[in-house]
């Protein structure tokens, strides 16, 4: 069983390089978000790694290298071997058929990081594919999208008059993204009607973790779990136990998850001593378990949580513990939950291609 504290520390990671993103395990039947780092210990093919048992010289395999032995000597036109790599690293990973699995390039692992430390240009909006189809999870609250009206369980059917039934989550973000002052159409449907969005794109900033007082109530949103989560999370309640407050609302609606460890830190100040917080179950039986450290300062404080249909991801951490306890209600329905986590690896490549 692994306590909390286990998990603290920055996350560290290269622009410049892709990553490996892999959908890896059940956790407590909710889906928890990303948490950064290698997880699985052992390998997962038959025998041992591929470079251990030399897979490159099996036959199969060998199709692979006759294919690029072809391409190099009859193609007729220019290529980029970075590229060919590249592709074939990603159909790879896509041929799992897992939608919480992928190999992301280096200019869309930049977004992802970018997006993580709570900036970047685009209309602040959480989308994901279901069945083939790009849905909404959120807005980000005060964002372009926010204010235009788009709201969780929007379908997407197309950015800039492009069906969005061909393309995969990375163009797709890609496409709603881009310079601040430009516009983005979108056409949605909700409940059966298609509604066209034009909406103007901005440099969006996310202060993941805000407060205010209502009569004694503070009110604690946090918008995602981000890098400065943690940071402006341990001082808001710094600050609130200052004024001895009569209880705690924590907004949860229109969170769609982030970062697994940040859910974690912020779970532990509610629980006491020796709670489970989530369990990570990984392939081959191994399994880790997060326990509250007792180190929480809010207790023994009445606490109510927010959430809504656009509450995902680690935004579901909370039910199964402050659902054992007394006086943890909660609010809200149709939250999303997937009984997956994700893992994120940055990749250092032997050599650059160019």
């Amino acid at each position: 069983m692994a306590l909390l504290r286990r998990r603290r520390g920055k996350i560290k990671f290269n622009l410049a390089r892709p990553i490996l993103v892999l959908g890896l395990t059940a956790v407590l039947g909710y889906l928890l978000g990303f948490s950064h780092g290698y997880a699985l210990k052992g390998s997962l093919w038959p025998g041992g790694s591929p470079s251990q048992i030399g897979l490159a010289q099996q036959e199969d395999f060998q199709l692979f290298w006759t294919v690029a032995d072809i391409i190099g000597q009859k193609y007729y036109g220019n290529f980029d071997l970075g590229n060919l790599v590249y592709g074939s690293v990603q159909g790879l990973v896509a041929a799992l058929s897992d939608p919480y699995s992928s190999f992301d390039l280096p200019d869309t692992s930049k977004q992802f990081f970018q997006e993580l430390a709570g900036n970047y240009e685009g209309i602040g909006v959480e989308v994901e594919y279901r069945d083939e189809t790009l849905v909404v999870i959120a807005p980000v609250k005060g964002s372009p999208a926010y204010e235009a009206g788009v709201r969780p369980g929007d379908i997407i059917l197309a950015i800039d008059g492009k069906d969005t039934s061909s393309m995969d989550l990375v163009e797709a973000l890609a496409k709603i993204r881009g310079p601040q002052g430009s516009k983005v159409k979108l056409l949605i449907q909700r409940n059966g009607q298609n509604i066209i969005f034009e909406i103007t794109r901005t440099l969006v900033h996310i202060k993941s973790v805000t407060t205010k007082e209502e009569d004694g109530v503070f009110i604690i949103s946090i918008s995602k779990f981000a890098e400065d989560t943690d940071k402006l999370f341990n001082q808001a309640v710094s600050d609130i136990l200052k004024q001895n407050p009569s209880g705690v609302i924590l907004d949860l609606r229109h969170n769609p998850g982030g970062l697994l460890d940040s859910a974690v830190e912020v779970a532990n100040e509610f629980l006491p001593a020796g709670k489970t917080i989530v369990e990570e179950r990984f392939r081959g039986g191994q399994k880790t378990i997060f326990t509250s450290d007792g180190s929480g300062r809010l207790t023994d404080i009445k606490l109510v949580v927010l959430i809504n249909g656009g509450t995902a991801s680690a935004g579901r951490l909370w039910q199964a513990p402050l659902e054992t306890m007394a006086e943890r209600p909660w609010s809200g329905r149709g939250a999303l939950a997937r009984a997956r986590f994700r893992k994120w690896m940055n990749l250092l490549m032997a050599r650059p291609f160019g």
